[in-house]
């Protein structure tokens, strides 16, 4: 008995040794270990949950963000380890809402709050009870510096980005064609205009016809197949347009915006980094969505002044049909938002 407890007792020794070599902060598998733990920690509470019959539900959060007691605009939250993937960036007061998280009793989150491209932090919160009313978890005013230091780069769980392969097997065309169309352009926004402007002409004008709806995903077709025939889907030429920037190794992303609406409109546009700063272009604008400053505006700026995109002639297209005036400008107010990063 005492030869079976003391193997016992090595056993859980050996074990608390393991787990503490996996988990202690500083390593370079410390933080997977712990983000791998707390998602089955996650699914096992999940699980509880339901049992006890209350099983998860999707809800929005909402909030303030602040810094030194001012308003931090434009910063951009997204909750860890989301099952929806949506992150969004705060407006002019602070004000932001990231839609579809998961809530059950007591359901903790990781809201990463990024302020620039060099300042993140984590916030970690509970969730009461009680379902929020209205489906809106209300979290306040939430105080910047008060988080905890992050490195994007190395933060697992991030679910507001998915990678989009680079066409390799095409990339001499990609090249040949990026150089044609910016032969006689000057400077970086001549470049991007040009190729805006011939990825916008790649548009088939009108609502798709019915055994085209399958194809409407964003990997469905190659983006050359696009630039060479023409699509309805404003998905698969704003991969189009970024495949080309990515051609003439400008750093390139698609992005998947929606508003506020109970059943809401959807819309997908291009940004490139050029000029130390991203620009927002999108071919059912038949160019750049907005011009700040005499320059082409970013989705951080558009988010912060909507009123950018007034008076560009928008062009019939599938998610579009049937809403208002103001629909292109109602996406970008409502911050909301999915990447998807293309990688050579």
């Amino acid at each position: 008995m005492k030869k079976r407890t003391k193997n016992l007792t090595l056993v859980s020794l050996f074990i608390t040794a393991v787990t503490a070599v996996l988990l202690v902060p500083g390593l370079p598998w410390s933080a997977r270990c712990r983000h791998f733990a707390r998602k089955l920690i996650t699914r096992a509470d999940m699980t509880v949950a339901a049992w006890e019959g209350t099983p998860a539900e999707l809800i929005s959060l909402r909030g303030k963000v602040v810094r030194k007691k001012e308003a931090l605009s434009g910063a951009e939250l997204e909750v860890l380890d989301s099952i929806s993937g949506w992150a969004g960036l705060s407006d002019e007061r602070g004000v932001f809402s990231v839609r579809d998280v998961a809530w059950y009793p007591g359901a903790g989150y990781r809201l990463v709050v990024t302020a620039n491209d060099y300042q993140s932090r984590t916030v970690n919160l509970r969730s009461p009870t009680t379902r929020p009313p209205g489906g809106a978890l209300d979290l306040g005013d939430l105080d910047f510096d008060s988080g905890c230091r992050v490195d994007l780069a190395t933060l697992p769980g991030r679910n507001s980005i998915t990678p989009i392969a680079y066409d390799k097997n095409n990339a001499p065309y990609y090249r040949a064609l990026f150089d044609e169309l910016t032969e006689a352009r000057i400077g970086d926004e001549e470049r991007l205009g040009a190729i805006s402007r011939y990825v916008a002409e790649r548009l088939i004008p009108g609502p798709a016809e019915e055994e085209s709806r399958s194809r409407r995903g964003i990997d469905c077709v190659s983006p050359r197949e696009v630039l060479e025939h023409g699509s309805h889907y404003c998905g698969q030429l704003a991969v189009a347009l970024a495949t080309l920037a990515e051609a003439g190794n400008y750093r390139a992303r698609v992005l998947d915006l929606i508003d506020r609406a109970e059943r809401p409109s959807t819309h997908m546009v291009a940004e490139v980094f050029y000029g130390d700063r991203w620009h927002l272009y999108d071919p059912f604008l038949e160019g750049a969505a907005g011009i700040r400053n005499g320059r082409v505006a970013s989705y951080r700026e558009l988010r912060l002044d909507a009123d950018l995109t007034s008076g560009k002639p928008v062009r019939e297209h599938l998610p579009g049909s049937g809403h208002g005036a103001n629909w292109i400008a109602d996406l970008y107010r409502s911050g909301l938002h999915h990447y998807y990063y293309v990688k050579r």
